[in-house]
Protein backbone atom coordinates (compact mmCIF):
# COMPACT_ATOMS: atom_id res chain seq x y z
CA UNK A 1 0.00 0.00 0.00
CA UNK A 2 1.22 3.61 -0.77
CA UNK A 3 1.29 6.62 1.06
CA UNK A 4 -1.88 7.66 0.09
CA UNK A 5 -3.75 4.61 0.12
CA UNK A 6 -1.88 4.48 3.89
CA UNK A 7 -2.91 8.03 4.74
CA UNK A 8 -6.80 7.28 3.73
CA UNK A 9 -7.37 3.92 5.18
CA UNK A 10 -5.31 6.02 8.88
CA UNK A 11 -8.04 8.84 7.89
CA UNK A 12 -10.89 6.09 7.90
CA UNK A 13 -9.82 4.43 11.28
CA UNK A 14 -8.90 7.34 13.12
CA UNK A 15 -12.47 9.47 11.97
CA UNK A 16 -14.13 5.68 12.66
CA UNK A 17 -13.12 6.09 16.12
CA UNK A 18 -13.47 9.23 16.91
CA UNK A 19 -9.99 9.67 17.67
CA UNK A 20 -10.08 13.01 15.17
CA UNK A 21 -11.97 15.45 13.57
CA UNK A 22 -11.64 15.58 9.56
CA UNK A 23 -10.12 19.06 10.08
CA UNK A 24 -7.79 17.82 12.47
CA UNK A 25 -6.57 14.65 9.87
CA UNK A 26 -6.22 16.70 7.21
CA UNK A 27 -4.23 19.52 8.88
CA UNK A 28 -1.69 16.83 9.48
CA UNK A 29 -1.93 15.17 5.83
CA UNK A 30 -0.89 18.99 4.44
CA UNK A 31 1.80 19.57 7.09
CA UNK A 32 3.23 16.41 6.81
CA UNK A 33 3.58 16.59 3.32
CA UNK A 34 5.43 19.81 3.41
CA UNK A 35 8.20 18.22 5.17
CA UNK A 36 11.52 16.67 3.09
CA UNK A 37 11.44 13.06 2.86
CA UNK A 38 9.31 10.19 4.05
CA UNK A 39 5.71 12.77 4.40
CA UNK A 40 3.91 9.30 6.04
CA UNK A 41 6.52 8.92 8.97
CA UNK A 42 6.02 12.88 9.32
CA UNK A 43 2.13 12.38 9.49
CA UNK A 44 2.08 9.62 11.83
CA UNK A 45 4.68 11.26 14.13
CA UNK A 46 2.36 14.40 13.97
CA UNK A 47 -0.35 12.01 15.15
CA UNK A 48 1.86 9.61 17.27
CA UNK A 49 2.51 12.99 19.18
CA UNK A 50 -1.24 14.25 19.48
CA UNK A 51 -3.00 11.39 20.08
CA UNK A 52 -0.01 9.59 21.95
CA UNK A 53 0.51 12.01 24.96
CA UNK A 54 3.53 13.49 23.20
CA UNK A 55 7.07 12.22 21.83
CA UNK A 56 6.66 8.95 23.38
CA UNK A 57 3.78 9.08 21.16
CA UNK A 58 5.03 10.31 18.37
CA UNK A 59 8.27 7.65 19.13
CA UNK A 60 5.58 4.76 18.66
CA UNK A 61 4.08 5.39 16.03
CA UNK A 62 7.34 6.22 14.12
CA UNK A 63 8.79 2.97 14.83
CA UNK A 64 5.25 1.45 14.13
CA UNK A 65 4.96 3.09 11.06
CA UNK A 66 8.95 2.74 9.79
CA UNK A 67 10.32 -0.76 10.99
CA UNK A 68 7.46 -3.08 10.51
CA UNK A 69 6.88 -1.94 6.57
CA UNK A 70 10.56 -2.05 6.29
CA UNK A 71 11.12 -6.09 7.16
CA UNK A 72 8.07 -6.79 4.59
CA UNK A 73 9.66 -4.70 2.58
CA UNK A 74 13.12 -6.30 2.47
CA UNK A 75 11.38 -10.16 2.28
CA UNK A 76 9.29 -9.08 -0.60
CA UNK A 77 12.74 -7.71 -2.44
CA UNK A 78 14.39 -10.79 -1.12
CA UNK A 79 11.92 -13.22 -2.52
CA UNK A 80 11.38 -11.02 -5.90
CA UNK A 81 15.64 -11.03 -6.32
CA UNK A 82 15.46 -15.00 -6.35
CA UNK A 83 11.97 -14.92 -8.47
CA UNK A 84 12.68 -12.32 -11.05
CA UNK A 85 13.27 -14.06 -13.83
CA UNK A 86 10.30 -16.57 -13.57
CA UNK A 87 7.56 -15.79 -16.06
CA UNK A 88 4.99 -16.02 -13.07
CA UNK A 89 6.68 -13.75 -11.11
CA UNK A 90 6.69 -11.00 -14.27
CA UNK A 91 2.73 -11.69 -14.50
CA UNK A 92 2.38 -11.67 -11.21
CA UNK A 93 4.57 -8.18 -11.03
CA UNK A 94 2.14 -6.87 -13.72
CA UNK A 95 -1.32 -8.05 -11.63
CA UNK A 96 0.65 -6.25 -8.61
CA UNK A 97 0.91 -2.68 -10.59
CA UNK A 98 -3.02 -3.01 -11.58
CA UNK A 99 -3.71 -3.35 -8.31
CA UNK A 100 -1.71 -0.94 -7.13
CA UNK A 101 -3.33 1.67 -9.31
CA UNK A 102 -6.46 0.35 -8.10
CA UNK A 103 -5.43 0.97 -4.44
CA UNK A 104 -3.88 4.45 -5.38
CA UNK A 105 -6.91 5.89 -7.09
CA UNK A 106 -9.36 4.62 -3.90
CA UNK A 107 -7.02 6.59 -1.46
CA UNK A 108 -7.36 9.79 -4.51
CA UNK A 109 -11.12 9.51 -3.80
CA UNK A 110 -10.88 9.04 0.02
CA UNK A 111 -8.83 11.84 0.43
CA UNK A 112 -10.20 14.66 -2.22
CA UNK A 113 -14.02 13.03 -1.57
CA UNK A 114 -14.25 14.85 2.13
CA UNK A 115 -12.66 18.69 0.91
CA UNK A 116 -14.81 18.74 -2.58
CA UNK A 117 -18.30 17.73 0.17
CA UNK A 118 -17.01 20.48 3.14
CA UNK A 119 -15.33 22.90 0.65
CA UNK A 120 -16.88 22.52 -2.95
CA UNK A 121 -16.23 23.32 -6.58
CA UNK A 122 -13.55 25.41 -5.55
CA UNK A 123 -11.26 23.23 -3.78
CA UNK A 124 -11.69 20.67 -6.60
CA UNK A 125 -10.60 23.86 -8.55
CA UNK A 126 -7.47 24.02 -6.77
CA UNK A 127 -6.59 20.03 -6.94
CA UNK A 128 -7.60 19.75 -11.03
CA UNK A 129 -5.44 22.84 -10.98
CA UNK A 130 -2.40 21.52 -8.65
CA UNK A 131 -2.44 17.86 -10.69
CA UNK A 132 -2.36 19.35 -14.11
CA UNK A 133 0.75 21.69 -12.81
CA UNK A 134 2.23 18.48 -11.40
CA UNK A 135 1.88 16.71 -14.79
CA UNK A 136 2.82 19.40 -17.19
CA UNK A 137 5.44 21.82 -14.95
CA UNK A 138 8.84 20.50 -13.38
CA UNK A 139 7.95 22.50 -10.65
CA UNK A 140 8.90 21.37 -6.87
CA UNK A 141 6.35 19.65 -4.98
CA UNK A 142 7.04 21.63 -2.00
CA UNK A 143 6.69 24.77 -3.70
CA UNK A 144 3.47 23.80 -5.23
CA UNK A 145 2.11 22.74 -2.23
CA UNK A 146 2.51 26.28 -0.40
CA UNK A 147 1.24 28.07 -3.92
CA UNK A 148 -1.58 25.85 -3.58
CA UNK A 149 -2.18 26.55 0.36
CA UNK A 150 -2.08 30.23 -0.59
CA UNK A 151 -4.13 30.07 -3.12
CA UNK A 152 -6.75 27.74 -0.72
CA UNK A 153 -6.22 30.69 1.72
CA UNK A 154 -7.31 33.16 -0.50
CA UNK A 155 -10.21 31.42 -2.41
CA UNK A 156 -11.62 29.36 0.73
CA UNK A 157 -11.39 32.12 3.37
CA UNK A 158 -15.18 32.42 3.01
CA UNK A 159 -15.75 29.01 3.86
CA UNK A 160 -14.20 28.39 6.87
Amino acid sequence: MGAAAAAASLREELLERGALTSSDFDEAYALARLTPGTNLLAMYVLLGKRLGGGWRGAAAALAAGAVIPAAIAGMVAAGYVQYAGHPLAARAMQGARAGALAVLLWAVVKLLRPQLLLRGVRAGVIAAATLAVTLTLPIPQVALLIVAGVVGAAVLRREL
